[in-house]
């Protein structure tokens, strides 16, 4: 076998280096969300800002990009021993007691630095008292210590696509520490 060249191994490891620059961009584009008490952290795009989350929310913020999406992070005792047991029926019953016409599109399971996380798409109406309208959510669940962490990202169909992202990143950085 023939060793590549001086070159080629030049022009591969530029091709490499340029691959990464939409991820520096977007590191450099984002922010650090820390919970201090339950030691867990992830990046957001740096135009979600936060503001007053209620109880069992640990945060909440509001993307300032025109999507009008939300993003949170509830913690409660968990209902379940594993992650496995996070399944379509769970997130049915789990997010029909507060979305209505709840419908569970797809159920996924992913590692992501070494934990497991059920990740579920939905969609439900939201009833308001001039209009009703369909809304679009993606949520990550996981346990730590007994503890349910639900990391949840809603917007409008027609305008989610920066809230697909954004939940992405959040997802690809949830860590404890």
């Amino acid at each position: 076998m023939t060793r590549p060249s001086k070159n080629m191994r030049r022009a591969l490891l530029l091709f490499l280096a340029l691959l990464q620059l939409p991820l520096i961009a977007k590191a450099q584009t984002s922010e650090v969300f820390r919970d201090h008490e339950l030691q867990f952290s992830f990046r957001h795009p740096s135009n979600w800002k936060s503001v007053n989350a209620q109880r069992p929310s640990r945060v909440l913020l509001y993307a300032q990009d025109g999507s009008e999406a939300t993003a949170n992070v509830s913690v409660v005792t968990s209902d379940r021993h594993l992650v496995s047991e996070f399944n379509r029926a769970y997130f049915q019953a789990t997010l029909s007691k507060v979305y209505k016409h709840v419908s569970v599109k797809d159920v996924k399971y992913i590692h992501v630095l070494g934990k497991e996380m059920a990740i579920v798409e939905s969609t439900f109406m939201v009833a308001m008292p001039s209009e009703t309208f369909k809304a679009r959510s993606l949520a990550m669940a996981t346990i730590q210590n007994g503890q349910r962490y639900m990391l949840i990202v809603n917007g409008l169909p027609e305008k989610f696509t920066s809230p697909t992202k954004a939940f992405d990143l959040m997802v690809g950085t949830f860590m404890f520490f």
